[in-house]
């Protein structure tokens, strides 16, 4: 059944459709190419007359969708009133309401630990009196981050904050959202939430506070807060917020590093990546000193931006196989899915590429090899097409999903920045790979990507993924563990205080060095 929806008379201070619609609250947003037109995700479609065809959408829709009037909003601007149609799978957000007019008081025995991530907001409720082992199981759950309408990548959203009355909408947008943790906690236990512990990059932190995210728009970047403290917002519990480290290096390192060291006890010297939109990376080499350097990574491994991309979940595909019919997709486990896939994750992209790579018709470069010399890959190449804009490989013969280059240059992006950060934290100790006791891995790539992937991909030295730890969400293992034992807090702002945080783009030969890992 199609959704519908009426635009708010006054669109404030978005600068295209897209903003107009998802930071709105009319619907959650979907993970968006942040308005480069190459997604397709953000396609309406007008009622009547439809809206004159742009090249932009000639570029990413089909001749079929156009003629049924569906048209890209990233690239028109708002259009206050109007009623759209949105497309199909499009999810409204939840009944629940932040403020309801009879809310029920329960006495406040539990806290609340959130994981604010740029993508996706993760929770769990702590009873902070029991041991963890004796702990019940309590609520978790999952919400999309709507201020992913004012962008995927963390950048685009910080310069919305700088626009006028911005600020104050993704910070609306963002403690409603945490008003419905609260109220789905809350009225599933019977239990009331006495404090929040939130663990968020430093980006997400202060648009969250409504703190202006001056000193992360452009360098030199720099904190004008550091967290490490309690925040006092209306409607909400008391938040105690994880400490920042510097620009990029957030409360959910910080957390990550808890979980970790204090939870885990893990060895020294160990490296921990945590890898969504940005890649932050913390080098422990004992309790007293850490190094800690960041890149962006791009919202592909969130599914954004990519041709088929999707976030990982039920109907989505995570993994690939190589059979001798070429590759085979995997597709989330966690639900029985009957249907067709619906995109593909970033993991699922990694594994794709190394399935190609393996049968020939991908070279290290990137590139697709038109003539590759394996039996397999000449089968596989009569798949290749060029369309208008970029070479692509239909996945399956029905043509729904499919490989193009520019996904191969985003993953390659991704594993630059990865190799190019790591290397130069072990450099900067004088360590090499084999001198760590582990690299935990979480966020994106740590929940779903195989150890064999990163190696066959050369994230990784040869026979290095022995040293990979999957490590799932360190961010909300961590504020999960400062609910239940808040004596650690103070011992994480020392620590967090202590980070050397090595400025990449400002090291000799940057450019060149991170060029020359732009291959597979």
């Amino acid at each position: 059944m199609p959704i519908t929806v009426e635009l708010p008379p006054d669109p404030g201070t978005s600068q295209s459709l897209l903003q107009s619609i998802y930071l709105s609250g009319l619907a959650e947003p979907p993970p968006l190419c942040t308005g480069m037109g190459r997604c397709g995700r953000c396609r309406v479609r007008f009622p009547g007359d439809a809206s004159p065809v742009l090249p932009q959408d000639k570029a990413i829709l089909s001749q079929e969708l156009l003629e049924q009037g569906w048209r890209l909003s990233c690239c028109r601007p708002p259009l206050p009133g109007t009623k759209l149609e949105l497309p199909k799978g499009t999810r409204l957000p939840d009944n629940i309401s932040p403020n309801p007019a009879h809310p029920v008081h329960y006495p406040p025995t539990m806290d609340l630990a959130v994981d604010f991530g740029s993508s996706s907001l993760h929770f769990a409720a702590v009873d902070p009196a029991l041991p963890q082992e004796n702990d019940p199981q309590m609520a978790e759950g999952i919400l999309i981050n709507p201020q992913m309408g004012a962008g995927g990548d963390v950048l685009s959203r910080v310069a919305f904050a700088l626009e006028p009355e911005g600020l104050q909408r993704l910070s609306r947008l963002s403690r409603a959202a945490l008003a419905r943790m609260l109220e789905q906690t809350q009225n599933r236990h019977k239990r009331g939430v006495r404090e929040i512990c939130l663990a968020g990059n430093s980006a997400m932190t202060h648009l969250f506070l409504g703190l202006i995210p001056s000193g992360l728009a452009a360098a030199p970047y720099h904190l004008d807060y550091r967290g490490g403290d309690y925040a006092h917002l209306p409607d909400l519990p008391p938040v105690w917020v994880a400490p920042l480290s510097g620009p990029f290096i957030g409360g959910d390192l910080s957390a990550g590093y808890a979980a970790l060291a204090f939870g885990k006890k893990a060895a020294y010297p160990f490296m921990l990546a945590d890898l969504g939109t940005n890649g932050e990376f913390i080098l422990a080499l004992s309790p007293e000193e850490t190094l800690a350097a960041s890149l962006p990574l791009g919202p592909a491994l969130e599914g954004a931006g990519m041709c088929c991309g999707a976030a990982a979940g039920p109907g989505v595909v995570t993994g690939f196989t190589l059979s001798p019919q070429g590759p085979e997709p995997i597709l989330f486990t966690s639900a029985y899915w009957g249907g067709p896939a619906l995109g593909i994750s970033g993991s699922g992209y990694l594994s794709l590429i190394r399935c190609l790579l393996q049968a020939d018709l991908l070279r290290a470069d990137g590139g697709f090899s038109t003539k590759p010399p394996t039996p397999l890959g000449k089968r596989l190449a009569k798949r290749l097409r060029l369309t208008p804009q970029e070479k692509i490989w239909e996945i399956g013969p029905q043509g729904t999903l499919y490989l193009a280059a520019s996904d191969v240059e985003e993953m390659l992006k991704i594993r630059a920045s990865f190799t190019m950060t790591m290397h130069s934290l072990l450099e900067a100790a004088s360590l090499g790979f084999a001198d760590l006791q582990a690299l935990y891995l979480a966020g994106s790539l740590g929940s779903h990507t195989s150890a064999a992937d990163l190696e066959a991909l050369a994230f990784i030295p040869p026979g290095g993924s022995a040293k990979i730890r999957t490590a799932g969400n360190t961010s909300l293992s961590g504020a999960t563990l400062l609910c239940r034992q808040p004596e650690l807090r103070q011992k994480l702002i020392r620590w967090a205080s202590r980070v050397q945080i090595l400025n990449l783009p400002e090291q000799p030969n940057f450019l060149r060095r991170f060029a020359a890992e732009m291959h597979f």
